[in-house]
Parts: C-alpha cells; structure tokens; sequence
C-alpha cells in the first residue's frame, strides 16, 4: 500500500473516531431522562452500526480494569473470522500475524500507560489461513478505564474512490 494511501486511511479512520466520540460525549451531557435516553442510544447504537457495516468498519471497547472487550458485529467479518470466539485481550492478540504481535502488545501498552492515542497496521490470519491487513486508531478515555477502537482491513477499503472523494472536496 502507498504511503499516500495509508495516509488517507488514517485520516479518514481519524474523521470517523471523533465523530463517534463526540457524539457519545453529547449523551452524556444531555438530561433527557433515563427511558429517553436508552431508546435514543439504541437508535443511535443500530445507526451507527448499520452505517460502519456498509463500510466495512468495525469498533471495539476494552475495559482496562477488568479486561472485558466489546467487539462491534462486524469485526469478525473485517478481520475474516467469523463464529471465532474473541473474547479478550489475549484472544485478540492470537489472531494476529505471528510476526506482528509483539509490536501490536507495544503499541497497546505504551497507549494504556501514557492513556495516550495510537495508530498500527497489522496482520491478522483469516479463517483460510491468509493474512489480511488491518488498520486501527485507538485511544485511552480520559479517566484511564476503556481503550476505543476503530479498524478497518484493506481487502474491503476502495483507495480510489476514498482519494478521488478527498480531491473533490479540496476543489471546493
């Protein structure tokens, strides 16, 4: 992949992660009541996730202090193995590349102590046994309790059409 390309994925997955956070920060702010509120997010949570499945992006939630993970219901799909039980950390980590989880284990680690941000490229192995290439940005809350994180894999990502969208944008 061109440096050029990897550069507009990653602005892209950028756009669409602070969507989605300022979006959850409104929720909170907002005092609509708590039925409301739950019927509102649901909507919101079927939107989105409608949304993220025509495009081939998947989230996820990593609870750091009891290390349960939420994984959005297409991130099976995106990383080609569906049915699989990935249940935390760990079982995250066994599905990638051999030659790319040591340094995927880093990045995360260094993000959960410095309750930083991170962008990474790696491989994950798919229910055939062929690597599949995936791009993730995630970040720390604030309060240092949940890793977010969104991902999409090459194999689904039109580059073309993403640049071409990006040059008429700047011809405006």
């Amino acid at each position: 992949m061109s440096d050029r390309n990897r550069a507009t994925l990653f602005s892209f997955i950028n756009m669409i992660m602070i969507a989605l956070m300022g979006i959850s920060f409104m929720f909170y702010f907002l005092d609509i009541g708590a039925r409301r509120e739950a019927q509102v997010a649901e909507r919101f949570r079927q939107a989105i996730s409608h949304c993220m499945n025509l495009a081939d992006i998947s989230y996820w939630q990593w609870d750091i202090t009891n290390g349960e993970v939420y994984w959005s219901d297409n991130l099976r799909e995106v990383y080609g193995v569906p049915g699989s039980n990935l249940a935390s950390y760990d079982d995250w980590l066994s599905i990638l590349h051999p030659d790319d989880r040591e340094e995927a284990d880093r990045i995360c680690s260094v993000a959960v102590e410095e309750r930083s941000s991170y962008r990474m490229e790696y491989r994950v192995i798919d229910s055939t046994g062929q690597p599949r290439t995936i791009f993730e940005i995630g970040t720390m809350t604030p309060d240092g309790k949940y890793m977010l994180g969104i991902c999409i894999g090459s194999n689904h990502f039109d580059f073309e059409r993403l640049n071409r969208f990006q040059q008429t944008r700047g011809n405006e």
